[in-house]
């Protein structure tokens, strides 16, 4: 189940940041996929859970962006941090940081607002 899908949906009907969990799933054995969906400051017993999704664990301290900052994609001089822990976006990862070091063309495909604007501020970074 794609659980980031509902914690941004549920937050943005709710005006407060929700987190669902999975607990259970047909790959698993389960007979259905189950989750569970409350307010952040109520996962007070699954603390992991939460830093999970936070971005203050995944980000630095003092290279996040706020206000009007945080919507400007690269057309500064201060090159954005490119953050996921999906195999496939290590994947990506891992290729864009091969091929920034040498001069060669670059294709980036996907669809609208998957960060390929980030990727391309750090490529040219």
């Amino acid at each position: 189940m794609l659980v980031g899908y509902a914690n941004g949906y549920a937050s943005s009907i709710n005006g407060t940041e929700m987190l669902y969990k999975e607990v259970e799933c047909t790959a698993m054995g389960a007979p259905c996929c189950r989750c569970i969906g409350r307010p952040a400051k109520d996962w007070a017993e699954d603390e992991s859970h939460v830093r999970f999704y936070s971005v203050a664990e995944l980000v630095p301290q003092g290279s996040r962006k706020t206000g009007s900052d945080a919507s400007n994609t690269g057309s500064g001089s201060e090159p954005q941090i490119v953050v996921g822990v999906s195999p496939a976006f290590r994947a990506a990862r891992d290729k864009l940081e091969k091929v920034a070091g040498i001069d060669a063309t670059v294709l980036l495909e996907g669809e609208s607002g998957v960060g390929k604007e980030m990727f391309t501020s750090t490529l040219h970074a």
